[in-house]
């Protein structure tokens, strides 16, 4: 059957609108997920003035030192030394070390330490992570490494703030607060069995 005129206008008509302005159910829809996505990004820019609001800080950490504990075919293994003080009115509990190490400039090592460590408020804590210096990766071999190289290592301790909101947005993994460290200096490639000076419980968890 032929269509008018008319009634070709008035089809053309109606499918602009539908495209245009959709059902109400669609619309909603749409309208609740703009509104989520609306208030997730509120949440993340006003996030960080929050609890810089709140005044709850995340730990001072210092590299103390760093000494091989062992050597193999394969290379030597370190022990780095860390530092912290909760600033905190309450107890500051950790969650992991996250951190590279370079020997000379070139990347020797990643890693990924659990922390299981909490430092109560307005104390000082020590703690240990490992390092390995593998041969091959630096071109070195276990008669020819050198006697000394230049350290450094930078990376982050993640932390578990304070307040139901705060675990809410670590559960949706949205924000994860961490602080920052990172040293260099120049060690002797001597094994040890303790850190010079300041070894005090430096073991893992203390």
């Amino acid at each position: 059957m032929a269509l008018s005129g008319t009634s070709s206008i008035a089809l053309c008509i109606g499918g602009i609108r539908r495209c245009l302005f959709p059902s109400k159910p669609v619309m909603t829809l749409a309208i609740r997920f703009r509104q989520s996505l609306l208030m997730v990004g509120a949440a993340l820019l006003w996030l960080p003035m929050a609890w810089g609001c709140s005044g709850f800080r995340g730990p001072e950490v210092k590299v103390a030192g760093a000494v091989v504990t062992n050597e193999t075919d394969e290379g030597l293994e370190l022990e780095i030394f860390l530092e912290m003080t909760n600033p905190n009115d309450e107890g500051l509990e950790l969650r992991l070390y996250e951190y590279t190490i370079w020997a000379d400039g070139a990347r020797a090592y990643q890693g990924v330490w659990s922390a299981e460590q909490t430092i109560p408020a307005l104390m000082e804590r020590s703690a240990m992570i490992p390092g390995v210096l593998l041969d091959q990766p630096l071109g070195w071999t276990k008669e020819g490494r050198p006697k000394q190289i230049k350290l450094r290592i930078a990376g982050a301790v993640l932390y578990i703030a304070p307040g139901q909101f705060a675990e809410t947005l670590l559960e949706w993994g949205i924000y994860q607060p961490r602080q920052g460290f990172r040293a260099e200096d120049f060690i002797e490639l001597i094994v040890e069995q303790k850190m010079p000076e300041k070894g005090k419980s430096a073991s893992k968890g203390s």
